[in-house]
């Protein structure tokens, strides 16, 4: 069965789901790694490891629907099972129409996976406070972070930090953890910094318009300028149900998308991205 960290929520404290295991890691908030045990003195050590970032699953779209969109799922994991990675991270839409079905779908094909999953929502899973709260009793945060080998994870909920139309406060809360947050980890002089997002800040032009594929221009800005002031590594970000990589700009990090396992825009196919960890 796979395990999926529940975060303690930021906001409230919150009664998860008992099917989910829940394991509490000595190393800020993240837990064991199945694959390969963390302990308090590798956070401030580094050593190579590598990851998996898995994208849309959105169970209910695609060639097939809820089942074809289902099956594609699990066949990944029967991919991802044989690679050796130490974790998944799955940047948002886990479902589709947001409906009790695609749900139970989700959680059924998750428990294919044998590895950690790391879980933010996208713009599928939570469209307004209601979903939001309904997200956080499913999972618990809908924004955390975690620390693999010396390597920061900065997991954000782009729905409500790239502007303030679920909820002001909300919006506001999350800026505040993100920038203090950003700002420990590059205190602590982490090897790497990664952010991890379901809308990518642009698609092609750190100054293109806003549209729905990206975040609005003044938040992209300050994050962008976060970015290159806490040294961030890279973004890494699904939605684009395409499969891309590119240099950012007004920064030296770069930018990776994941076709994911529903409807793709793309000819790459179906699948995922491995990364392989090293001190540069």
């Amino acid at each position: 069965m796979s395990r999926i960290h529940v975060p303690i929520n930021h906001q409230r404290l919150l009664t998860t789901n008992p099917v989910i295991w829940l394991l509490v890691w000595t190393c800020l908030m993240s837990l064991t790694l199945m694959s390969n045990p963390v302990n308090a003195q590798d956070c401030d050590t580094f050593r190579p490891f590598s990851f998996v970032l898995l994208g849309d699953p959105q169970i209910g779209y695609g060639n097939g629907m809820a089942h074809g969109s289902y099956q594609r799922f699990v066949d990944q994991a029967k991919v991802l099972n044989a690679l050796p990675s130490d974790f998944i991270i799955m940047p948002g839409d886990m479902v589709h129409s947001n409906n009790p079905y695609q749900w139970k779908l989700f959680m059924q094909g998750v428990k294919q996976y044998d590895r950690q999953l790391f879980l933010i929502p996208g713009n599928h899973d939570v469209e307004s406070l209601v979903d939001l709260q309904r997200y956080r009793d499913r999972f618990g945060a809908d924004y955390y972070d975690f620390v693999v080998h010396n390597c920061a994870f900065v997991m954000i909920n782009s729905e409500t930090a790239r502007d303030d139309a679920i909820d002001r406060d909300e919006h506001i809360a999350h800026w505040n953890w993100l920038e203090k947050t950003l700002e420990e980890h590059h205190l602590a002089n982490r090897r790497h910094i990664f952010l991890v997002m379901h809308r990518p800040l642009y698609r092609y032009q750190a100054d293109e318009k806003t549209e729905y594929e990206n975040w609005p221009r003044g938040t992209r800005d300050k994050m962008l300028k976060l970015m290159d002031k806490y040294n961030v590594s890279a973004v890494l970000a699904g939605h684009l149900h395409q499969t891309r990589e590119w240099d950012m700009q007004d920064t030296d990090a770069k930018s990776y998308t994941v076709g994911g396992t529903s409807r793709l825009w793309d000819e790459k196919g179906h699948g995922c991205r491995v990364f392989h960890v090293n001190a540069t």
